[in-house]
């Protein structure tokens, strides 16, 4: 079972926070004032925030030493990719990312009648090939054999395109997420199944990326 982060949060000892945060940082190496507040949010890495957990984040980035750079960027991170988590997007025809309104889900009494909403990855017209996503393995990732992997929910429009909205990045910062939605833009659903339409219809993907480091070849 997930634990949000106010459960991280009340598992830490308030005595040692209080030590923490009232003792001077000359009395202590910033290792040791950092630590606690970097170990909740190593915990969190590569999981969904709720509302309530990304209130005790914002609490935790209040309640963190300046002193503590790496720890604020990591929060800042962490904050940024959670918003991306809330909002729908699609890749235009200039192949930006934009933010998009989706479909309405469809009917109880249409999924209740047919595939029930839901499509499977064997139900797609088209799909990304594992060269497509390594072709879009962000670069400096792969400069440094850094592997990634992104979860996203997407919801069929009237064209058979879809919209996806980012349920779990992992690792965060490296690009992962906004790699993932390119790479799911080449999804198509069909128009009809079982004799209904698909829009609004949901879709469920996994996009990990693992391509090998970039070679360079030297010239001869």
């Amino acid at each position: 079972m997930r634990e949000d982060i106010s459960t991280r949060l009340r598992g830490i000892s308030a005595a040692l926070l209080f030590v923490l945060l009232t003792s001077s940082a000359s009395a202590q190496s910033d290792e040791v004032l950092c630590s606690p507040f970097r170990t909740i949010v190593i915990a969190l890495s590569g999981q969904y925030l709720t509302a309530a957990d990304i209130a005790a984040l914002n609490a935790l980035a209040a309640q963190t030493p300046q002193a503590c750079d790496r720890v604020h960027q990591s929060i800042a991170q962490r904050l940024e990719a959670a918003a991306r988590q809330s909002q729908w997007q699609a890749v235009n025809e200039e192949g930006q990312i934009i933010v998009v309104e989706p479909p309405a889900p469809m009917s109880w009494a249409v999924t209740r009648s047919t595939f029930g909403g839901v499509l499977t990855a064997e139900m797609m017209e088209a799909r990304p090939s594992q060269e497509d996503i390594n072709s879009l393995h962000p670069r400096r990732a792969r400069e440094r054999n850094q592997v990634g992997a992104v979860v996203l929910e997407g919801r069929v429009t009237s064209n058979g395109s879809l919209v996806w909205r980012v349920e779990d990045e992992s690792p965060i910062g490296w690009g992962f997420g906004e790699a993932a939605i390119r790479a799911a833009a080449l999804f198509r659903a069909p128009s009809m199944y079982e004799g209904r339409p698909t829009v609004g219809a949901s879709f469920s993907t996994a996009i990990a990326f693992t391509a090998s480091p970039l070679r360079v070849v030297p010239y001869e």
